[in-house]
């Protein structure tokens, strides 16, 4: 392992404090998602893509190897809510929302 960039692991950290404080108001358990959410894109935009090649998707960075484990495409996402694909979680809030809530046992 690497060593730490301290200088840019604090910026970031600055960075996305004065975001959340500035965008989430909450302290529930819908605030920590609004923070989550803050902190895993630039704007708490569902339609964000991340990472090297945009390999993550929406509001909470998932990628392609959660929905795969899931099944995400074949099962839930495709009989509930017609999405079968990445671009389908892209452009789909709920579908979102759903995977976490699958991921975490959180109850939304």
């Amino acid at each position: 392992m690497g060593d730490v960039n301290w200088t840019k692991t604090t910026n970031r950290y600055n960075e996305k404090s004065s975001l959340i404080n500035s965008n989430v108001s909450r302290t529930d358990w819908i605030g920590f998602m609004d923070a989550l959410g803050w902190t895993e894109t630039k704007d708490g935009n569902y339609c964000g893509l991340g990472g090297y090649n945009n390999a993550y998707v929406g509001i909470y960075q998932i990628g392609n190897d959660q929905f795969s484990y899931m099944n995400f495409y074949n099962g839930l996402g495709k009989q509930l809510l017609g999405v079968t694909s990445r671009d389908g979680v892209v452009n789909n809030p709920i579908a979102q929302e759903l995977v976490v809530e699958l991921v975490s046992g959180l109850e939304l």
